[in-house]
This record gives C-alpha cells, sequence and structure tokens, in this order.
C-alpha cells in the first residue's frame, strides 16, 4: 500500500470488474468508511462478538489492534458501544486508510461474487 499512496491514480480490479478508481484520497472516500481502532486484552473474543454484526462491514487485525469499519457511523457507533466502557479496551476513531479501503472493496468483491 505504500506504493500505491504515492501513485496519483489508482484502480482496485476485482474478477476482471473494475472496483473503483481515482486518486488516493478518491478511492478512501469513496469507501464511505468510519473506522474505529481498537486495542487491548482478548481481541478474538471482541472479534468474535462483533463478526456477524450486521452494522459493521469489516474486522480487519492489524498487528496487535483491529481495525472495524462500517458505511453508517451511527449504526456502528451502536454496535461497539457495548463494548467502549470496558476497561480491557482501548478504543480510537481514525481515518481511513488505504488499507481499509482496500479490504472493504475486496470484501464487496467476494459478497458480489457469492450471489
Amino acid at each position: 500500500m505504500d506504493e500505491a499512496e504515492r501513485c496519483h491514480a489508482i484502480i482496485y480490479i476485482a474478477d476482471g470488474k473494475i472496483m473503483t478508481c481515482g486518486t488516493v484520497d478518491d478511492v478512501i472516500q469513496k469507501a464511505g468508511l468510519t473506522v474505529w481502532v481498537v486495542n487491548g486484552k482478548s481481541l478474538v473474543t471482541l472479534y468474535k462478538a462483533l463478526e456477524n454484526h450486521p452494522a459493521i462491514s469489516n474486522i480487519a487485525p492489524f498487528g496487535e489492534s483491529l481495525h472495524i469499519s462500517g458505511t453508517n457511523p451511527d449504526t456502528l457507533s451502536a454496535a461497539i458501544n457495548p463494548y467502549k466502557n470496558n476497561p480491557s479496551y482501548h478504543w480510537q476513531l481514525v481515518d481511513t486508510s488505504m488499507e481499509d479501503a482496500f479490504i472493504h472493496y475486496m470484501a464487496n468483491a467476494e459478497k458480489e461474487n457469492r450471489l
């Protein structure tokens, strides 16, 4: 992704279909994601608790944290609120990264192929 962030235009293609194209900022903005990063103990337990929640588009492990994203900030916030007061977790709302957008687009491509 480091190389892609230096390009003036990028295209994500999956199974011969263009998922998105544009500048790095365009591609990130078109994803329309809100992203929370959570660190702490028992992230596997948290992952399992949230992985099938309809408000959550993706949960991706990044080192010792999880990136939890969704396309509706209000429903995403409602989904994670029961866990935000747990002292085992540290939550931070972050800007969407190229990696977050890429994971989102590829997950959508997989869903389209299953239909």
